[in-house]
């Protein structure tokens, strides 16, 4: 397998900025707010990013610029209590809720899964 090198130049070399076009986007999934960040390409192939505890829908932000250049659609969200998300009490079926309340207003359909803990 030959590695890929990626042609990448930082947006704003002191690191205080991301370069890509980021939409964020605050949905109600039951009567409380889901704040949702889309990035990359936006006819990109789509993944739904997790993030870990503690963390927040800003986490793949440093990828941004790959994202973009690779034809990726990054879709993160704050879970409930975390970032800007309202708190709420938080099972696997609330989550699926959740992303399926994204998906659904950002006109999505297919799309992978990634995350960590």
């Amino acid at each position: 397998m030959t590695p890929h090198k990626y042609d990448c130049e930082p947006a704003d070399p002191a690191g205080t900025a991301y370069s890509s076009d980021v939409d964020e986007l605050e949905i109600t999934v039951g009567g409380r707010s889901v704040m949702v960040r889309d990035n990359g390409n936006t006819d990109g192939v789509p993944v739904m990013y997790f993030h870990g505890t503690p963390g927040s829908r800003l986490e793949p932000g440093f990828g941004d610029d790959i994202a973009e250049q690779m034809g990726v659609r990054v879709i993160s969200f704050d879970r409930p209590g975390y970032g800007r998300s309202d708190a709420a009490a938080s099972t696997l079926r609330s989550v699926a809720l959740d992303v399926e309340a994204i998906v659904d207003t950002l006109d999505v359909g297919r799309f992978a899964a990634f995350g960590w803990s």
